[in-house]
């Protein structure tokens, strides 16, 4: 009889001749209680149990579940049956040459080894068809359930804990020492090989492999069988196997790896498997990504596991960064950060070590800046970062880490950028210099110590002059002290202890020297490390210094990455007082507007962090320390950027980081203010901080009204030299504080009572007096406060009207006794202002009031109209109920229909009404405000004259008043449309032709707000502003930017051709024009489909040779606008429009521009396909190197977007440009040649025609070359040459380079046909001129023109001068 074979299958094992005969199902059920009892009284398991539950293997699928789950149970009785009898017959000794013991015998060892193979076989093929069984149903249960299924439908069944069940007594039996049961002392391989493959088959399975005990014991059985049975080699292949085939065990084969390593000593293993990886080749790789990534994955875990490993097999890694694949790159990046992280970072490194540390820093350092993969460069950053986090760079490498971080803040991908940003700010946090970097304060304590230095120096000299004995004894007591030195230079010798021993150094320095010769030349050599220590620490601040410009642009960026990232930058530039910090910090607060929520919280974060939070802890700062900081901070601030901290503090006080006990604070301070200068400043600023606390809660104001008027409402005198001056800014925050008791914008549906006073309220007077009262004193600041102060009438006085009268007419008499420039000045901005302000009166407090009333008159109406219908329809029911059967209804039906006819009287009445009211307005600004025989009026004429009068620009009080006059010209134009229509052109006339730019700057934003209030008849005038963008001055073109920016975004105007000025900007040296222009597109880009429209005007314009716009700026401009491009349908289009402009162009320079343009749009398939079938369109062309290399990189990214189907396509297409490249650059070689052949032949003496002139020609094909051009002759017709190829013509009568002009269009979708009449249009005209060519052509020849009199060639390789 046969031995069993484990790894033999149930049929096998039957017909095998082991003695198993077969059961039917009926048997099987009768047999397994009795083998049931037999098992469960510990006996071992025989041949006859052996047979049913074989039986029950064979008939598995024809069993009911409860004789299935029986069956189990009965051989996990039985394994354990097996287990207990071998741990107490088999030693624990892992000897396998160890003496037989007397007391056993090979009988007894058969039957061991019988009752094991039987246990094993059964309860890992039973298993393994449970788990089957498990797999089978969880796929058909996919889709209907995501509950657990459970095992023939059994629910006391759990496969994953009867699969622990089955390894559990696997480990059991190889943890003892089976080899003694063999003959030959050594366990077949089958019995081995048996029990690793079931593991192997479980890891292959995602579910079994997310257990995490079951994964654990079969990685522990694992180790076992590869350290106790030598099976390293064949686990690695099997390890290579699986890593192939199963994307899921990238992480768990990494974590075994360990295992064995590191608990089972099984070294081996780990670096064959990294061999055979290393072996597979790259085009596998590239073929299957999914194989590449999980091999990846796998190979970085390995790394962060087993760094050692990692290291002794880095040779075979690194060949994998000269691949295509950036998978396998980016692991080489982990692959070094773990090795230098782990093995090369420790402070005892012998000089091999060191090498190889360099080595991979450079390697990172190269693909962190050269490769070609953005995912590299920013995995390679990444890494850095790490090193930089942990510790471990060495600080000679700083610099290198500084000049890489600045060259990647420039990089393209904001993937890269994210990372670099990450990694300037950890190299700030954790640089080894000090916790703060003031520059002023290093460079003051390196020029004390060269100072200090020189002193010692001078010290020593004086020393070395003294006797021979003097310095005999001086050379002998400083012997052992240079030893000491010595040893200590050896100690300063790493480069990463630098800062420590700075510190050191300067607490020697600081001690007591015994005896002051001995510690001079100590001193000295301290000095000199001190002074080395300083100069890397002012070199490391100078160079971050470099960066602040950069980073202010990418707390700009458009993307989130860039502005969160830079926002931490700068907070912890902050921390440490960096010099340029401020500087961020101030742009930073701009982005509180910003749309994005993130950004928004991540700068009032860092606000609160910097400023309302304590250093040393998360918690809150004290409510005086919070005074200060504020008053701290918005001294700092400019005017700019007031409103965003007006928004920043209404949030922090919202969120409750502002306390109430800090607006507390604030007014105790206001009632003990003095006159003070540094007092007075104190208490303006603490006035501006209430007035925007204020602005989301009014209530702050409330009964602190007095001490507002008491302490801000008053002129402060200041002393300048003779001059007594007086200073309003107090009073305007003053009148900026009581404007927040007006009720602001309120959400839908809330109405808030306005709050006005009297006229005679102290609050107005105290206002009012001021206002009178310093027009005439000496102020620079006066014109601002009375702005403010008229703002706060017309919002709080009953009366705004009388109030303005008393203000005209009292600064009226004032010019008129003691006029001067600077009074002028000061009443034509006041008058302005009271137009301005009385147009927003009349327009907003009068016509609500109207309607106010209106409603109310409604209101009662709709009262009486309820009540008279309820009224009728009473007593319409009492009527039904009484009229008899041969009543009429007629008379109910007449009242309905008056009830009608009613209703739709009441709402035409309300049309009227409303109109009636608008009217009103309309005329009372027409003909009460601003008309000449008005009070505001009667200065109109005095203001045009000064608008018109000509100004010496040295005149600075004229130039303020021509100024002031031109302002208050345009607020009066506000007012009335026929005031508008009547000085529009002085308007326009002083916008272009004023020699002074303040003028220019201040009737461009009046020009805005004349378009918003009336753009009908500013619409013919839109050009005159789109004109300044060309101004002189940088002033007027920025704010010429800024007003045209509102106006196209608020769609008052529209973009026409004038598009390409604005992107000029993009390029502009003016850095502020720069930003504003990168503004306005990339908010352009969020309106639909209003950017791709004007793209196309944008390409034609500038891309025109008349424009003279330099190829690196188009690119630059054309760069920045077709990164907006991201919809596929977008790109598809515009693909299509560029090849099409190959056709009508006849510059290579354009040719060229419409190329590149061709590289920066996405290629999807449909793209390509477009760019196949306009292949025709751009074949002659193919010739310039330049061109040909765009349409390269187009078939690059064609590469990578398509699918693998048309790869073959876009493969073939590019072997066809190469085709044409090559036959074009021929044909450009054989023009060239005709053309100097040309130069040589024709004789000018000779010619019967007039004499003929050289002129330079673009040859279609990017050629220039000499072509004979005859001159026009009146009496004769111009005559036409033709190419039969290409039915291309040149005449003599177009000598002009024909422009790029795409239609521009507010619509996505154009319509194709256009581009079909044109071209039917230039077939046509083409006719046309070969018809006359032919005619004509014979009288304009003769013999001293033979070039031209050869026929064309067929061949397209003899290309000849006419060609163009």
């Amino acid at each position: 009889m046969e031995e069993l074979k484990i790894s033999s299958s149930i049929e096998t094992v039957f017909s095998s001749g082991f003695g198993v005969e077969k059961l039917t199902v009926k048997e099987i059920r009768e047999e397994l209680p009795d083998t049931k009892l037999y098992i469960a009284r510990g006996n071992p398991l025989n041949k006859e149990k052996f047979n049913v539950l074989l039986n029950v293997l064979l008939r598995f699928d024809d069993l009911d579940p409860s004789l299935k789950s029986l069956s189990w149970n009965i051989v996990k009785k039985a394994c354990s049956n097996c287990s207990s009898i071998l741990g107490r017959v088999l030693s624990t000794d892992n000897d396998i040459h160890a003496p037989r013991s007397t007391t056993q015998n090979p009988m007894e060892n058969q039957k061991h080894l019988a009752m094991l193979k039987m246990s094993s076989y059964l309860i890992i093929h039973m298993s393994l068809r449970f788990h089957s069984d498990q797999k089978s149903q969880a796929s058909l249960a996919v889709g209907k359930s995501k509950k657990k299924v459970t095992i023939a439908a059994n629910p006391g069944f759990d496969i994953d804990t009867e699969l622990r069940a089955t390894m559990q007594f696997q480990l059991s039996i190889a943890d003892l020492d089976i080899n003694k049961l063999w003959s030959d002392r050594s366990t077949e391989d089958d019995f081995v090989n048996q029990m690793s493959d079931v593991c192997y088959t479980m890891l292959e399975d995602p579910v079994v492999v997310k257990n995490k005990n079951l994964r654990s014991i079969i990685i522990e059985l694992l180790g076992s069988l590869i350290k106790r049975y030598g099976m390293s080699v064949s686990a690695a292949l099997k390890v290579t196997q699986l890593l192939q085939n199963f994307d899921h065990l990238a992480l768990p084969l990494a974590e075994a790896l360990h295992v064995w390593t590191e608990q089972f000593k099984c070294r081996v293993v780990a670096s064959e498997v990294l061999r055979e990886l290393s072996n597979i080749p790259e085009k596998d790789l590239i073929r299957d990504t999914t194989n590449s990534k999980s091999i990846s994955a796998f190979i970085s875990e390995v790394a962060k596991l087993l760094p050692d490993c990692m290291r002794a097999n880095m040779n075979r890694i690194m060949g994998r960064l000269e691949e295509e694949s950036y998978t396998l790159r980016n692991t080489v990046m982990d692959c070094i950060k773990e090795v230098l992280l782990n093995c090369l970072s420790k402070e005892d490194l012998d000089n091999d070590a060191k090498d190889e540390r360099d080595q991979l820093m450079e390697v990172l350092f190269e693909h962190a800046n050269l490769d070609v993969n953005a995912f590299v460069r920013a995995r390679a950053v990444n890494a850095i970062t790490v090193l930089v986090k942990s510790s471990a760079l060495p600080i000679t490498q700083s610099p290198a880490v500084l000049i890489l971080g600045k060259k990647l803040l420039y990089d393209r991908s904001n993937l890269v950028r994210k990372g670099t940003i990450q990694l300037l700010s950890e190299v700030i946090r954790w640089n080894p210099y000090a916790a703060k970097l003031p520059s002023q304060a290093l460079t003051d304590g390196l020029q004390n110590e060269i100072e200090r230095l020189k002193q010692l120096e001078l010290q020593i000299k004086a020393n070395e002059n003294k006797t021979t004995e003097e310095e005999a004894a001086t050379s002998s007591s400083e012997q052992p002290t240079s030893a000491a030195d010595g040893d200590g230079g050896e100690g300063k010798a790493r480069a990463s202890e630098v800062a420590k021993e700075g510190a050191a150094l300067i607490e020697e320095q600081t001690k007591e020297p015994n005896n002051d010769e001995d510690k001079t030349p100590m001193e000295l050599e301290h000095g000199q490390d001190i002074l080395t220590y300083l100069t890397m620490a002012l070199a490391f601040v100078r160079s971050f210094h470099e960066t602040s410009t950069v980073m202010c642009e990418l707390l700009r960026s458009k993307f989130q990455s860039d502005v969160l990232e830079a926002i931490e930058f700068y907070k912890i530039a902050f921390i440490f007082q960096l010099d340029f910090a401020m500087e961020g910090v101030q742009v930073m607060l701009d982005q509180i507007w910003n749309e994005d929520t993130k950004i928004r919280d991540a700068v009032v974060e860092a606000y609160k962090e910097l400023y309302f939070t304590r250093a040393d802890s998360t918690r809150s700062m004290f409510p005086i320390d919070i005074v200060n900081n504020m008053i701290a901070l918005i001294t700092k601030l400019s005017d700019s950027n007031w409103d965003s901290f007006e928004h920043l503090v209404v949030e922090l006080k919202k969120s409750g980081v502002i306390p109430n006990t800090v607006i507390q604070i604030m007014w105790n301070y206001l009632e003990k203010s003095n006159d003070d200068k540094d007092d007075v400043d104190r208490t303006t600023t603490i006035i501006q901080l209430l007035g925007m606390l204020a602005t989301d809660k009014p209530e702050i104001l409330h009964g602190k009204t007095s001490l507002l008027v008491k302490v801000g409402l008053k002129s402060l005198k200041v002393q300048q030299g003779e001059e007594t001056r007086y200073n309003f800014k107090r009073a305007t925050y003053t009148c900026v504080a009581f404007s927040k008791l007006a009720p602001s914008k309120l959400a839908a549906g809330v109405i808030k009572k306005q709050i006005r006073y009297e006229n005679d309220n102290v609050i107005i007077q105290s206002i009012l007096d001021l206002v009178i009262k310093g027009f005439s004193t000496m102020s620079t600041n006066y014109i601002t406060f009375a702005w403010e102060a008229i703002g706060i009438l017309f919002l709080l006085s009953k009366y705004p009207l009388k109030l303005s009268s008393e203000i005209f007419y009292s600064i009226k008499d004032v010019v008129a006794t003691n006029g001067n420039n600077e009074l002028l000045t000061r009443y034509f901005s006041i008058s302005g202002h009271l137009a301005l302000k009385t147009l927003i009166f009349v327009e907003t407090d009068v016509l609500s009031e109207i309607c106010k009333q209106r409603g109310n008159e409604n209101h009662e109406k709709a009262n009486k109209s309820t009540k008279k219908k309820k009224r009728k329809k009473s007593g319409g029911s009492k009527r039904k109920a009484q009229v008899s059967i041969n009543s009429n209804d007629s008379e109910t039906e007449d009242e309905d229909e008056s009830d009608e006819d009613e209703d739709e009287n009441t709402q035409e009445q309300g049309i009227a009404t409303d109109e009636a009211q608008h009217e009103f307005i309309n005329n009372v600004l027409e003909n009460e405000v601003v008309a000449s025989d008005t009070m505001l009026g009667s200065i109109s004429r005095i203001l045009v004259k000064t608008c018109s009068s000509k100004v010496d620009p040295n005149d600075v009080s004229s130039v303020r008043v021509q100024q002031s006059a031109a302002l208050a010209l345009s607020k009066y134009m506000m007012v009335s449309t026929k005031y508008c229509d009547d000085h529009l052109r002085l308007f326009f006339t002083m916008l272009e032709q004023s020699p002074h730019e303040g003028i220019r700057a201040n009737l461009l934003v009046a020009a805005s707000d004349l378009c918003v209030r009336f753009p009908n008849q500013l619409e013919p005038w839109n050009s005159k502003i789109y004109n300044r963008l060309n101004d002189e001055s940088d002033l007027v073109r920025v704010y010429a930017l800024k007003v045209l920016t509102n106006l196209v975004l608020s769609d008052m105007i529209k973009v026409k051709g004038h598009v390409s000025e604005i992107a000029r900007c993009i390029v502009d040296e003016n850095e502020k024009l720069k930003l504003i222009a990168k503004r306005f597109f990339a908010d352009l880009s969020k309106k639909g489909n209003s950017l791709y429209n004007v793209i196309p005007d944008i390409i034609s314009r500038l891309s025109d040779m008349e424009s003279n716009m330099p190829a690196a700026d188009y690119r630059q401009i054309m760069k920045f606008l077709l990164d907006f491009i991201s919809k596929d349908k977008q790109a598809e289009s515009l693909i299509e429009k560029l090849c099409h402009r190959f056709k009508a162009t006849r510059d290579r320079e354009q040719w060229r521009n419409l190329a590149f343009c061709l590289t920066l749009l996405p290629c999807t398939e449909k793209g390509f396909r477009k760019l196949m079938e306009s292949f025709n369109f751009y074949v002659d062309i193919l010739g310039d190197d330049q061109i040909f290399e765009s349409f390269k990189v187009v078939i690059a990214k064609a590469k990578k977007t398509v699918k693998n189907e048309v790869k073959t396509l876009v493969e073939e297409f590019e072997q066809k440009l190469n085709d044409k490249h090559e036959t074009g650059a021929s044909d450009d070689e054989c023009a060239n040649k005709a053309a100097a052949a040309t130069q040589q032949i024709t004789d000018p003496a000779n010619m019967v025609t007039p004499r003929a002139k050289l002129g330079k020609r673009k040859i279609k094909g990017g050629i220039s070359s000499e072509e004979v051009v005859e001159e026009a002759d009146p009496s004769t017709p111009q005559h036409t040459r033709k190419t039969r190829q290409h039915n291309i013509t040149t005449t003599t009568r177009t000598r002009g380079k024909k422009k790029v002009e795409f239609s521009s269009s507010e619509e996505e979708d154009e319509d194709p046909t256009e581009e079909e009449n044109s071209k039917e249009n230039e077939e046509e005209e083409l006719d046309n001129e070969r018809s006359g060519g032919e005619d004509s052509t014979d009288g304009c020849l003769n013999d001293t023109t033979p070039i031209r009199r050869k026929p064309t060639p067929k061949t397209r390789s003899c290309r000849t001068l006419l060609r163009a």
